[in-house]
């Protein structure tokens, strides 16, 4: 563990007044009955075989076992007993957040603070507001040789404009302009380091908890468009789904999580939709205990695919 990361955990636990609990690894999951995985002492590599689509949920509900322990697994080692996991506390939210840099940092050799501030970016915004963003977006892109097209655009004009950000620095920049256009700390070499580290420590971490590669899990995601390419979107259908090399789902399919990004501002214009698909573990490219992802959101990023989706809920009022 880092200089960096150590005093960064005794801050944390300095604020709540107590030692904090075990990092991450070992924390007593025997895994699936009757399959291999769990925690216990073990070998557990992650899956190298080729991304896969999500598909339309079939049956009403999810395997019992999955539905819980997709959930009940982002809690290892935080001592939240049967609290739910979005119900995190802020020192649970940053003690996982620090145990899953300093895994980055050893992974990969970088420096943990700058693993830390990528990490952190991810939480402004995950797709195509900012420049460190999107150079994640095509670092995964290029590490699995993902369709970068949907935000090929976006990008070339958002690097032309940190360019010039970089080289005036003036206080003609507002404080959303430097932090939109302020570039990733890590060369692209390194970025894509980092990714495929992410990669593999939730494949690993997935693997220890008892799943397989080809279980599917369910996930939930709450999103607005137009009413011009969803118009024949219907409660129940089966929709094409088309993301960028990540996208952000959550595991919590009560749609508590998803209603909050599909209702809000929803128009007969721009309805909001909450869709739901099941996902091979091996298309999961991160959790918030691995990398990017926010835990009180049950957040599950998805590695871009043929996907496709069951419309859950349709909002045409915010």
């Amino acid at each position: 563990m880092t200089d960096w990361v150590q005093k960064q955990l005794e801050r944390i636990h300095s604020q709540k007044g107590q030692k904090g609990g075990p990092g991450s690894g070992h924390h007593g999951h025997a895994g699936r009955p009757g399959k291999r995985g769990g925690s216990l002492p073990g070998k557990a590599g992650a899956s190298s075989r080729q991304v896969a689509g999500g598909r339309a949920p079939t049956e009403r509900h999810e395997d019992m076992w999955l539905s819980v322990q997709k959930l009940n697994h982002l809690k290892d080692g935080l001592d939240m007993g049967k609290t739910s996991v979005l119900m995190a506390s802020k020192y649970q939210r940053e003690t996982a957040k620090m145990q899953v840099v300093a895994d980055l940092a050893k992974r990969t050799g970088l420096p943990a603070w700058q693993v830390n501030e990528t990490i952190k970016t991810w939480s402004h915004s995950s797709s195509d507001h900012e420049m460190a963003s999107l150079q994640m977006q095509k670092a995964v892109a290029d590490e699995f040789g993902l369709d970068f097209s949907r935000l090929e655009a976006n990008y070339e004009a958002t690097k032309k404009e940190s360019e010039i950000f970089q080289e005036t620095r003036s206080g003609a920049w507002t404080a959303y302009d430097k932090r939109r256009l302020e570039p990733s700390p890590f060369s692209e070499p390194e970025r894509r380091k980092l990714v495929r580290a992410m990669y593999e420590a939730t494949q690993e971490s997935l693997a220890a908890a008892g799943f397989e590669p080809d279980d599917m899990i369910r996930v939930q995601r709450g999103t607005r468009k137009p009413h011009v390419i969803t118009k024949d979107w219907q409660v129940g259908g089966t929709v094409r789904v088309g993301t960028n090399p990540m996208s952000s789902w959550t595991g919590d399919t009560s749609t508590e999580i998803s209603h909050r990004f599909a209702k809000p501002n929803a128009t007969r214009e721009r309805p909001g939709f909450i869709l739901e698909m099941e996902v091979p573990v091996r298309s999961i490219f991160s959790t918030p205990r691995t990398g990017f992802g926010c835990l009180t959101e049950a957040e599950f990023v998805i590695l871009a695919a043929e996907h496709q989706a069951r419309v859950v809920r349709v909002y045409t009022r915010g």
